[in-house]
């Protein structure tokens, strides 16, 4: 098929297998996810079977010959008002996509040829992975993305209008970086090296500030929001192994004491467990998930997979979101897409 006809093609497609088309306010519940969630039972995984799975999604697109764009990333997020998984991958190219709840189905999201014009990230990076470059607000519908090249670039995109806008200038844009959305403050959080310290950006003000110096650097390191306690958790990287420091409600950083293991995105998969508000580590290159309680700084051992069988492949790489809405996980890989529904130890037994 000719590069135009197949450009045409894909941007058909992607209008009919929009949101809007595929009935986005359709039931959470009665969707298969809903169903499959429903039956899951604690301290259980359970693949999730879904349409459109195949191996272009979930691939970079050309030039890039198809690399993994899901590599040295967790970094998914879930949008409860279009019930859709959202996430930006990266192998020399970016590629947008998409799983739609109500429809069980993933598409692509095709970014705009003339990214200047657009506002939108550009599709060509010659080097690096997504790590922590991706965030999520929930109220607005709003979907960002950092940008390292040619001087780096934080994007939003409406999932509304699928429309693209660049941020004003003023973030850390490191290639290893973190970025997180923080509702209590309304800010978009930026982790670059040390000595940027933790950046924010105001979206009501729409202005940037530094709040200073943070004990986790940034390269390599991980970060997630916590919307049961109302805070951020950075965690790890190369520089900064087993440090934590979390953002919270009140927009004030708070150092707590060291992790008992080193943390790296390359291998490290961080998200929240949306029953307890206790953070999840799925140490891939180890085999072990781990949960850790920021309150408390305690960390338990819950599976170290040598009665249970692990739950992906071998060369899969998955990234990882939480659906408070259904109290389970969803771990899309290469392979296969894995739901688990988390079994926290009971308050009185900690």
């Amino acid at each position: 098929m000719p590069a135009q006809t197949l450009a045409r093609f894909v941007l058909a497609m992607a209008v009919v297998l929009s949101p809007a088309a595929l009935g986005a306010e359709g039931d959470l519940q009665d969707s298969v996810l809903g169903k499959l969630a429903t039956q899951l039972q604690p301290g259980r995984w359970e693949e999730l079977q879904t349409e459109n799975w195949n191996t272009e999604v979930f691939k970079a697109p050309q030039p890039s010959k198809g690399l993994d764009l899901m590599g040295w990333t967790d970094d998914a997020h879930w949008d409860p008002k279009t019930g859709q998984l959202l996430f930006m991958g990266l192998r020399q190219t970016r590629q947008f996509i998409a799983y739609h709840a109500p429809s069980n189905r993933w598409r692509v999201i095709p970014l705009p040829a003339d990214h200047l014009a657009a506002g939108s990230p550009p599709q060509l990076s010659k080097f690096g992975h997504i790590y922590s470059r991706n965030a999520h607000d929930a109220e607005r519908g709003h979907f960002y993305h950092m940008d390292h090249n040619a001087g780096g670039g934080i994007y939003r995109f409406d999932l509304t209008t699928e429309k693209w806008t660049k941020l004003p200038e003023g973030g850390s844009y490191l290639m290893t970086g973190v970025i997180e959305f923080f509702p209590p403050q309304n800010w978009l959080v930026n982790l670059g090296e040390k000595r940027d310290g933790l950046r924010v950006f105001d979206v009501e003000l729409q202005k940037w500030q530094n709040l200073g110096p943070i004990n986790v650097h940034g390269y390599h390191s991980l970060g997630r929001h916590n919307p049961l306690r109302h805070e951020v958790l950075f965690a790890g990287g190369n520089e900064s192994k087993r440090a934590l420091t979390r953002l919270t409600k009140a927009g004030k950083l708070e150092n707590l004491k060291e992790f008992p293991e080193d943390l790296n995105i390359r291998f490290d998969k961080l998200t929240v467990d949306p029953l307890s508000g206790k953070y999840l580590i799925l140490r891939t290159n180890e085999k072990r998930l781990l949960e850790y309680d920021s309150d408390s700084q305690q960390t338990r051992l819950v599976d170290d997979f040598t009665t249970t069988p692990w739950p992906f492949g071998r060369y899969d790489q998955p990234i990882a979101t939480f659906v408070p809405e259904l109290g389970i996980t969803i771990w899309p890989a290469n392979s296969k897409m894995q739901l688990y529904k988390h079994a926290a130890k009971p308050a009185a037994a900690e």
